[in-house]
């Protein structure tokens, strides 16, 4: 990590034991990641648009099915940095960041797949899904804070040493 970098963040950006905590891209990003989950929640507090609501952004109740499945991985990796110290598990917490980014790549693939198949592609809620995951994802990756996150959790070593 750059110096510059470093400099612009504060002590409370970091654990005591020198690690950089996740930064507020990374949870946003797994939020949404989730939002098959999320939207079914929602769904049933609702209880008279709850239908409406699904009926809209899942047309195909197998799409929903899928949706829910795949909230388990960033759910998973939610808890994983939510719980505990970031220097503890830190394989299984790359084994999760890896299926996460495998995931992201195939829900943009299928997203693409089924805008190309609609027969009204610019009004379709899953092109507007995908222009709001292409964007967090854009601002998270150009984030210094998240590069450096990432960094540290690839080299399994905290940005700041004794």
């Amino acid at each position: 990590m750059d110096k510059k970098t470093l400099k612009n963040l504060p002590l409370t950006a970091f654990n005591e034991a020198g690690w950089l905590k996740p930064p507020l891209w990374v949870y946003i990003n797994l939020i949404f990641m989730a939002k098959g989950l999320i939207i079914f929640i929602l769904s049933l507090a609702s209880l008279r648009t709850g239908d409406q609501i699904l009926a809209v952004l899942y047309p195909d109740k197998n799409t929903l099915y899928i949706a829910i499945a795949l909230s388990v991985v960033p759910l998973a990796t939610l808890v994983s940095f939510t719980l505990g110290e970031i220097q503890d598990n830190l394989k299984l917490k790359k084994l999760l960041f890896l299926l996460c980014a495998a995931e992201i790549a195939g829900e943009i693939s299928f997203a693409i797949k089924v805008i190309a198949m609609d027969s009204q592609p610019l009004s379709s809620p899953t092109l507007k899904l995908l222009i709001i995951q292409v964007s967090l994802l854009f601002f998270a990756i150009t984030s210094k804070k998240v590069i450096a996150f990432f960094q540290q959790i690839t080299n399994e070593e905290a940005i700041l040493k004794d």
